[in-house]
């Protein structure tokens, strides 16, 4: 028997089920042989429908989802599609789903974007950072494949891999993700940004430093970034030096604890093992707990 094909709907709760292609050979069912790859029968996983993120209706460029920033003092920002209410990732909601977000950088100052997309270890879909593709432009009409750079993220980020992009004197950076089959999925896209005013000549301008640092504004950063630690021992988080509040969410992008008064070592209990995602201000950092 070959070239069967049929077209059926099923209505299924989530769940992993089995099926099987068997004949009737006049005594009984009988199941018919695996062919070469084709195996016979086969499990397949229902999964649950997913429900838009906030960032839709954002599949096209004219629709593209402009990420707010607040920069602080020290001219950084930091954006991730995390959300503190269901559903908590941003995500491919259906087959085909492309996502398009939009970075609308003010014209005095010179920008370097670093972004990436973190695995979010989720269970029930999992997305993986090398699961889906990312794009960028400047005009929405020539784009270019993330992770083209051999560059790793700072500390203020914490990834492997990360994609850096220079603006100079503001203007649009546009986001594409999608997943290269088309399939569904969520993810965490994550980008530290740096400014530096740019003065009526051109150059950079460093505020109230007259120290002929080329680029204190990120100086600053690194050392602001340095000196928060964020790690894990015996079942508990460690933040040591943060002056913002602490907010740790679980695997499944859910915030699970709020700390709005840190000290210079605060420990936070960790009930159950595996990856989180710590957030103080600026800096984002995941961590194992075992």
């Amino acid at each position: 028997m070959h070239n069967i094909m049929f077209q059926d709907t099923i209505d299924a709760e989530p769940g992993t089920y089995l099926l099987n292609v068997s004949f009737w050979d006049g005594d009984g069912w009988v199941l018919t042989g695996a062919v070469n790859d084709c195996s016979n029968p086969i499990f397949f996983d229902v999964k649950e429908e997913f429900i838009p993120d906030k960032y839709e209706d954002n599949n096209t460029i004219e629709n593209a989802y402009v990420f707010p920033m607040e920069f602080d003092s020290d001219n950084n920002a930091l954006v991730m599609t995390l959300s503190e209410d269901a559903p908590y990732f941003a995500n491919l909601h259906k087959y085909g789903d492309v996502d398009y977000y939009k970075f609308d950088l003010e014209q005095d100052y010179n920008y370097t974007v670093e972004a990436t997309i973190l695995n979010n270890n989720d269970e029930k879909y999992q997305t993986t950072a090398d699961d889906v593709t990312v794009e960028y432009s400047y005009d929405g009409k020539n784009w270019f494949k993330g992770y083209g750079y051999e560059h790793r993220c700072k500390k203020s980020i914490n990834d492997d891999r990360c994609d850096k992009l220079e603006v100079n004197a503001g203007g649009n950076v546009y986001v594409k993700i999608y997943h290269p089959w088309g399939m569904k999925g969520t993810y965490i896209f994550l980008a530290g940004i740096e400014r530096s005013r740019v003065n009526q000549g051109g150059n950079e301008q460093d505020g109230e430093n007259q120290g002929g640092n080329a680029n204190p504004v990120t100086a600053v950063a690194e050392t602001a970034a340095n000196a928060i630690s964020i790690y894990a021992h015996n079942n508990t988080i460690i933040v040591e030096n943060a002056t913002e509040e602490i907010r740790v969410y679980n695997a499944m992008g859910r915030l699970i604890c709020r700390d709005a008064r840190p000290c210079i070592s605060t420990e936070i209990p960790i009930n159950a093992t595996g990856v989180y995602l710590v957030k103080v201000g600026n800096v984002a950092k995941r961590v194992m707990v075992n």
